[in-house]
């Protein structure tokens, strides 16, 4: 099904799915939609007899080549990545909605690799791009990440046995020597994030996003409880920060 954006009731109902299923990300929210205001975007989902929404994709449109659209769904679609077919239904109803001029869909769901399911994927006419791909900007998305499960834990004592007694000896050291860490949504936080983001980008080197495209991404995700800045203060100067979202 083809999300309708005039429908308050349906954009809630899918924006629900994408927030709570397990695999959510943020990146799939229509909010992100709003937030990437130069790409274009277009919602797909699956949902059982009873109603219930089980799959979701998003996709942004962009000119990537001149009278050539992308259309890319970030981190998506949320759905189960080992069943072919659904994956294969989404993208042939994508297809139906999509400009005539969209040359690519591209998709870069969090899996962990399995040579079994990237041959299915090729015998069904995808093209994968994973192991053989050598340069860390191969793809869009970092090739790397880190997943880490939380379930189960109470206390903060129980997160602390997580880590390596080393790490926990480092925690505990910085908090006893003052290192306070807070969290908010507003513009001020966001320009305090901002001052050790361009600092890192600087150091390592890399690109960064102007400061008004973390303004829209407090305006939109602020309101949702599901979005916050951290930051970590010393001396009460902030010495790290990050943005955190609740999806999934």
């Amino acid at each position: 099904m083809i999300l309708d954006l005039n429908d308050k009731q349906a954009v809630e109902k899918y924006n629900e799915f994408v927030r709570s299923n397990w695999r959510g990300q943020a990146t799939q929210d229509t909010l992100w939609g709003d937030l990437k205001a130069n790409w274009g975007h277009h919602y797909i989902y699956r949902q059982d007899d009873s109603g219930k929404i089980t799959a979701a994709m998003a996709l942004l449109t962009i000119e990537a080549v001149p009278g050539k659209l992308l259309a890319y769904s970030p981190r998506g679609p949320i759905a189960d990545f080992n069943d072919v077919d659904l994956i294969k239904s989404l993208v042939d109803e994508a297809q139906e909605v999509l400009p005539d001029n969209t040359f690519l869909i591209r998709m870069d769901p969090e899996v962990d690799y399995d040579d079994d399911l990237n041959q299915r994927y090729l015998d069904a006419g995808f093209q994968t791009r994973n192991r053989q791909i050598t340069s860390m900007h191969g793809n869009i998305q970092p090739r790397k990440n880190i997943v880490l499960s939380y379930q189960g834990l109470d206390s903060e004592d129980d997160l602390m046995k997580h880590f390596k007694k080393d790490y926990r000896t480092r925690i505990r050291r910085s908090i006893r020597s003052g290192v306070a860490t807070d969290f908010g949504t507003s513009h001020e936080f966001v320009d305090q994030f901002y001052q050790t983001y361009v600092k890192m980008a600087h150091y390592q080197q890399i690109t960064y996003r102007p400061i008004d495209y973390f303004y829209r991404m407090s305006d939109l995700f602020g309101p949702t409880g599901l979005f916050r800045i951290y930051l970590a203060h010393y001396d009460d100067k902030v010495i790290a920060s990050g943005i955190g979202f609740a999806h999934g």
